[in-house]
């Protein structure tokens, strides 16, 4: 008799070690090989990378040496050994300019006119090692047109190319042979490793009878590859040892390979685990996100932090959200109601409060023109007493819709400040701009004409009101209260109406002129 989780434990056992058999059958036989494949392809190119390198540099050699033979002064000189056509053309700063170990010059019969050798930065004429190797191997120099090999020279491996001396390329009248040596020392090795981007070293002669060579292709896979470039004669005449890039290769059972295997053999664990976690998890989250809820008073949706693949939690998450949406509408629908005018639908004095604050706070942090602007209609009660209050409420909201119609800016607000008085907070840059404020403001109240045959001051319903303007605010508004701004405001106000109504009142708020509670006022042309 087993236990569900004795049972569990038992099939994930079987599951991974069928898993392990069935993962290395197929990595043994498809993977594996090709993966062998591809590291035999990637250390082949690598090798021919080397050998190309190799080659560029035999082909500048040749082209230095076809440069030399094919010329008319090459020509003259197997006929006249003019010593001149020597000092000129194989000086020291020749041999050291264009990295030549030797150089050689034969007559048609290959019998040498010229052999030197340089080292240490300096030329030796008819060096003994030169002349050994001119009389065992020049005859293999001797070619119709030009060749080229690697040939050890004085137990050194060189890279040597001769070209035939004559008139043109077209020529086949050959008046000798032009043979130029390099010699390939580490630094030259070093080089070719650059080009090849790989880790060469030279290998020193002499070298063994038996050797792998490197121009055959590779049979294996070997982290350190050593090998040989034959002559002409298929005498191994450059050794080298070259690392490969990619290691020895791939291997049957490796690091990567046993960790995909363990990543997988728990595969049975982090399912059991998930079976385990995928209810209990999400309802803990809940329950503390409710709590949290609850302690700090708000409503806030839940969020998973990962969605829940359980039907009855994600259907208890919608309808948990759903309710939250409704109350937060609900919210902001009471938040409006209290700070809309009942009467007028525009910002109430509750609302105009908080945006002077917010005003009053933002233009001490940052330079700004603007204007406070306190509305008075002119003669109201007498309105009221004549029309009745329902023509008075209808001509409350008509201004209230003109006064806030004013405004343009989402930071600029009109709002009813108490009975027949309403206020407004614009930007006004400058002058200009606080006078299309004025002008606006009267074109919009006169263009009601509502009648009002009751008011000293005109037959039809007009207002008075007064402008704080503060020109430059910034830091210097911290020495005062707010309070002051809505008092300059306010004795504007008061100057129009004392002014005979259907005026309007400026102060000029500066840090140039101090603020008292005996403002100087200015009147705005009508």
């Amino acid at each position: 008799m087993f236990s569900i989780r004795q049972l569990y434990i038992l099939v994930a056992l079987g599951y991974t070690a069928l898993l392990f058999i069935a993962m290395l059958m197929l990595r043994a036989f498809w993977f594996y090989p090709q993966e062998v494949e591809q590291a035999l392809y990637i250390q082949q190119n690598e090798v021919h990378s080397f050998l190309a390198a190799l080659e560029l540099r035999d082909q500048q050699l040749s082209s230095l040496s076809d440069d030399y033979a094919i010329w008319n002064q090459s020509v003259d000189f197997t006929d006249t050994s003019d010593p001149e056509y020597l000092s000129d053309n194989f000086g020291p700063e020749t041999f050291d300019t264009q990295s030549l170990a030797a150089a050689a010059i034969l007559d048609r019969w290959g019998k040498p006119l010229f052999y030197a050798g340089f080292a240490a930065e300096e030329l030796i004429p008819e060096p003994d090692y030169l002349a050994d190797w001119l009389s065992s191997d020049s005859v293999n120099f001797m070619p119709d047109t030009q060749i080229s090999s690697i040939e050890l020279i004085n137990q050194l491996p060189h890279l040597v190319s001769s070209s035939a001396i004559r008139l043109s390329e077209e020529s086949t009248d050959i008046h000798g042979w032009m043979i130029l040596i390099r010699r390939i020392d580490p630094e030259f090795i070093r080089i070719l490793a650059d080009v090849s981007r790989l880790q060469i070293t030279l290998t020193e002669p002499p070298y063994a009878a038996a050797f792998t060579n490197l121009r055959m292709p590779i049979q294996d896979v070997q982290a350190a590859r050593s090998g040989c470039i034959t002559n002409n004669a298929g005498a191994a005449s450059l050794c080298v040892t070259m690392q490969h890039g990619n290691g020895a290769g791939p291997s049957l059972i490796n690091t990567p390979v046993l960790l995909v295997f363990l990543l997988i053999s728990i595969i049975p664990a982090i399912i059991f685990i998930m079976l385990l976690k995928v209810i209990i998890d999400p309802i803990e989250y809940a329950l503390k996100f409710l709590n949290q809820n609850n302690s700090s008073g708000q409503v806030r949706p839940l969020i998973f932090s990962k969605s829940p693949h359980v039907k009855e939690l994600v259907e208890l998450k919608k309808a948990f959200n759903q309710l939250v949406m409704t109350s937060k509408r609900q919210q902001i629908k009471l938040e409006r109601i209290s700070n809309t005018d009942r009467l007028t639908d525009i910002s109430n004095r509750r609302a105009f409060d908080e945006a002077l604050d917010k005003s009053w706070r933002r233009i001490q942090r940052h330079p700004q023109s603007i204007a406070l602007i306190l509305v008075d209609i002119d003669y109201f009660k007498n309105f009221n007493d004549h029309y009745g209050h329902q023509a008075g409420d209808s001509a409350l909201q008509q201004v209230a819709k003109a006064l806030a119609g004013c405004t343009r800016r989402t930071d600029e607000i009109a709002a009813r400040f108490g009975g027949e008085e309403f206020a407004l907070i614009m930007e006004a840059e400058d002058a200009t701009a606080l006078n299309r404020i004025r002008q606006r403001m009267d074109d919009a109240i006169h263009s009601l004409h509502i009648r009002h045959d009751y008011s000293p001051a005109s037959k039809e319903l007009t207002v008075s009101y007064g402008i704080a303007w503060i020109r430059d605010s910034g830091p210097w508004l911290e020495e005062y209260e707010m309070k002051v701004w809505l008092r300059a405001a306010d004795a504007a106000l008061y100057e129009a109406k004392a002014a005979g109504r259907d005026c309007n009142m400026l102060q000029i708020l500066s840090r140039d002129v101090p603020l008292t509670e005996s403002p100087v006022l200015q009147q705005l042309p009508g």
